[in-house]
């Protein structure tokens, strides 16, 4: 069975933000061309529109650049909170990982031992999460996250069963490692609402146009009008790019988890090679490290 569609796997994620900026831009560029020609047959009087050029069209435009700055402002505010908060939750799920790690190091060698290799699948599977950033690969290191979960799960529960003291709090370091996993899935998916971007493209466009229709017939302001879109569709694609934290220039720093599971595997190693220290016979057949 398959999950319905994430509104995170949304078009926007596989478009290039040049793309969406060109777009946009263009998008404005048009509204701003069809506010010109609409005055340009519309008008009657052009002397007398001239002389007085300031108040055609100048409530409206000011009306629809007010709101427009709100709403751009308002989207911006939205996107840098889901920002903010795709970036606690990486270090959340680090600092629960490490915390269950040490929880390990409270059991018995014989438990410890067996829950280890699960524990170690598990991280292997919130790495390849951390580095999916395309809808298909989110999606498989979500179905190795479950899988690596149950299992993780599974040897820990039985390990309880046996009655060891000590996995009480291992129990409860594991749920709440598999809590932070699943709110970082859910932020992944907290975006700003589409309606929300289709009406400040759609105010933009008409902002736009008030301003075309508001130039005296006889002087364009090229320039001016093009610099301002150009940073209004810079807005607009900043906007979106906060909105991809796997894609884009704006992306969600993985590097807490990174030197988690970086310094988990570091002393791994050094607890491999401790033990086989202890463990392995000397010529004379005794163990390395006694009299």
């Amino acid at each position: 069975m398959t999950s319905p569609p994430s509104p995170a796997f949304s078009p926007l994620w596989s478009l290039p933000l040049w793309l969406i900026f060109l777009m946009v831009a263009a998008m404005f560029l048009l509204g701003h061309e069809l506010g010109v020609q609409v005055r340009r047959r519309t008008s009657r009087d052009l002397a007398g529109e001239e002389e007085n050029n300031e108040g055609i069209g100048g409530n409206y435009l000011t009306a629809s650049l007010t709101l427009l700055a709100l709403l751009v402002g308002f989207s911006f505010s939205m996107g840098v909170d889901r920002y903010n908060t795709r970036s606690h939750a990486v270090r959340d799920e680090a600092n629960a990982i490490s915390t269950t790690y040490r929880r390990l190091d409270t059991m018995t060698e014989p438990e410890r031992k067996t829950l280890g290799p699960s524990f170690m699948h598990y991280l292997e599977a919130r790495e390849a999460f951390a580095s999916a950033d395309t809808p298909d690969q989110i999606r498989a290191a979500d179905l190795r996250t479950d899988e690596t979960q149950t299992q993780l799960w599974s040897t820990a529960t039985h390990m309880l069963a046996a009655s060891d003291p000590s996995s009480r709090g291992v129990l409860d370091a594991i749920n709440a490692m598999f809590n932070e996993a699943a709110s970082r899935r859910a932020a992944l998916e907290f975006v700003i609402p589409h309606t929300v971007l289709a009406a400040l493209l759609l105010y933009g466009a008409i902002a736009a146009a008030f301003l075309g229709y508001s130039h005296p017939i006889s002087r364009r302001y090229f320039v001016a009008s093009n610099i301002q879109f150009v940073l209004l569709a810079m807005a607009f694609a900043l906007i979106i790019d906060l909105d991809r934290p796997r894609t884009g220039l704006v992306e969600v720093s993985q590097a807490p988890l990174y030197r988690a599971t970086a310094f988990i595997r570091q002393a791994e190693k050094a607890r491999a090679a401790s033990r086989s220290v202890r463990l392995a016979p000397s010529e004379t057949g005794a163990v390395i490290g006694q009299p």
